[in-house]
């Protein structure tokens, strides 16, 4: 086989992946992907992603398109509710029944999004909550959210796109809603925390089993600031998790997860052993004690660490530990404010940035960059706060001096478009007026724009990129 393949020439293959491409885009836009588009969308009967026209019955799946369902029958079609006490799918509504939108029944299947549930009772099934459903004795878990066919490949994607655009066959199912089943239980499974259900022995996050856990202890832990859990970190008092991966570390009360953000990262603190964790694999050992720098994505991503051995961030493509540089503080870090810091003698502050490309259809991001500058002329003992920026403001930001400059330390960030964390107030009479006023962000912007606020005089010291894309991809 390989000397058949060997024989062709490259110019044979860039012809194949050529025509493989003009079929793709030709399926892409080919009109008539379903009859819901061409006529009268209003005229169809909405059942949570599930569309019913003409007597046929669709799943939606959003901009990835629609793909019928021949075996539903619109007759029976409903949505499966939270009630295990009834008899058949003809349900009553009350303000207590809750309903799953992507998973429906008819009076011969279960449906998860298009796909149909094996073997399970369209007659006496229930939704537990959170993508799980029951019918007494079966029990199966719908992904929640849809995504990338993994097992469909490229060869079968063309080859059935080929027979759809020559009304051959259906849609390649590119998207799916996944499901998996549970094993069968003596007892009913029951939803104890976001996504996670247990039948009193094993507990299973998003439908697949978490090793060891103990299903009566189990809590998603807390985050720094104690009133707002990790949506990924989960505890049982000997077992620590990142969703349904078991770390290497026993549970302790001193714990702490950092929910910072997708782009940034998710990254859980053991302040005893001074390690940390991204998502689910440890940071080198060799590292510690190690520190993080900015425990929020508002004056950069990504998130910087402080070691013995230097300043550190997870690298975007490869997601592993990188050294962005040299440690300023050595063995000194105090924090003033939020993103700003010293090293005992001098200042420091964090900076947001990012690179762009521009393409077809625009700009694309190519990468975040998060800078650590050294503040010139503010030594780091002489800093007095004046007040807080914003009165009456959720989370306001602060005024401070050093020497005979007044500076803003702000807490709004990028989302905002508010990139630096210091900015040096020109005039002292807005310091004033920042001070006992209420100062929303656009308030804020405004003045950077008009050039109220400046980023101070600095110098760089360290520099961390995270890419997004591997550099052939045009960045």
């Amino acid at each position: 086989m390989s000397e058949r393949l060997a024989s062709f020439s490259p110019a044979f293959f860039v012809i194949v992946l050529i025509a493989m491409g003009i079929l793709i885009i030709f399926g892409l836009t080919k009109e008539g992907k379903t009859p819901i588009f061409i006529a009268d969308e209003s005229s169809a009967e909405q059942k949570g992603i599930f569309k019913i026209y003409h007597y046929k019955v669709y799943a939606d799946f959003a901009e990835k398109g629609v793909y019928s369902i021949p075996e539903a029958n619109p007759a029976y079609f409903r949505l499966v509710g939270n009630t295990s006490e009834t008899e058949s799918i003809y349900f009553q509504t009350t303000a207590n029944t809750s309903f799953a939108q992507h998973i429906a029944t008819d009076e011969s299947h279960v449906y998860c999004g298009n796909l149909i549930l094996p073997k399970l009772n369209p007659y006496t099934v229930y939704y537990i909550g959170d993508g799980y459903v029951s019918d007494g004795q079966l029990t199966y878990y719908c992904s929640l959210e849809f995504s990338p066919n993994q097992e469909l490949g490229i060869i079968r994607t063309v080859y059935q796109q080929i027979l759809f655009n020559f009304n051959k066959g259906p849609r390649p199912q590119t998207v799916l809603y996944s499901f998996k089943a549970l094993p069968v239980s003596q007892k009913s499974y029951q939803l104890i925390l976001p996504n996670i259900v247990t039948d009193g022995q094993q507990a299973y996050l998003a439908g697949e089993l978490m090793r060891e856990a103990l299903p009566q202890k189990l809590h998603y832990m807390l985050q720094p600031d104690k009133d707002k859990s990790s949506q990924h970190y989960l505890a049982d008092g000997q077992h620590v998790y990142y969703d349904n991966d078991l770390l290497d570390l026993q549970d302790n009360n001193q714990l702490i997860a950092y929910d910072i953000s997708t782009a940034a990262g998710y990254y859980l603190e053991d302040p005893i052993q001074h390690i940390f964790y991204f998502k689910n694999k440890s940071f080198p050992n060799k590292l510690a004690p190690l520190r993080i720098l900015n425990t929020t994505d508002k004056h950069g991503i990504p998130i910087l660490f402080h070691s013995p051995k230097g300043i550190y961030y997870i690298e975007g493509v490869k997601k592993i530990v990188q050294k962005a540089g040299k440690s300023p503080f050595k063995d000194k870090l105090e924090q003033i404010y939020p993103d700003v810091f010293s090293n005992g003698t001098k200042s420091f502050f964090l900076v947001a940035d990012k690179t762009t490309t521009r393409g077809r259809n625009g700009y694309r991001l190519c990468s975040y960059i998060t800078s650590l500058m050294e503040l010139d002329n503010a030594p780091a003992e002489k800093w007095e706060e004046i007040g807080r920026a914003g009165y009456g403001v959720k989370s306001p930001s602060s005024i401070w001096k050093n020497g005979m400059h007044y500076y803003y330390f702000d807490k709004f960030g990028q989302e905002s478009a508010i990139k630096s964390s210091i900015y040096k107030i020109r005039d002292p009479a807005l310091a004033n007026y920042m001070t006992f006023n209420a100062v929303e962000s656009d308030t804020i912007y405004d003045y950077i724009q008009m050039g109220f606020l400046e980023i101070p005089p600095h110098r760089e010291v360290i520099r961390a990129e995270s890419r997004l894309h591997s550099r052939f991809r045009g960045c």
